[in-house]
């Protein structure tokens, strides 16, 4: 008698890449620093790490069009950014 054995994984979606956990790993580091810089320093990262059109003209901060999208407005923008694109996409 030949028995096989199956083995049954629920995930939400596929594997990740090596590239997404990066990406995972640092949009958390990025809104654990945000809070850190907004509850105990007291300073908005936002300003200076934001897309604010007025600043890249006047003041050049050409980083905002890399860095704004590592930031999120709450732990549900951040998990959403995470997992919504996990389900749909893999």
């Amino acid at each position: 008698m030949n028995m096989h054995r199956y083995q049954v994984q629920w995930t939400l979606g596929g594997r990740m890449t090596p590239m997404v956990k990066i990406l995972i790993i640092l949009n958390c580091a990025v809104f654990l620093i945000q809070l850190i810089c907004e509850k105990i320093i007291g300073y908005d990262l936002s300003l200076i790490l934001g897309l604010v059109p007025q600043s890249i003209i006047k003041h050049f901060y050409i980083w905002q069009f890399v860095t704004y999208l590592f930031l999120h407005g709450s732990i549900l923008h951040l998990l959403f950014n995470m997992l919504v694109p996990n389900i749909l996409f893999y």
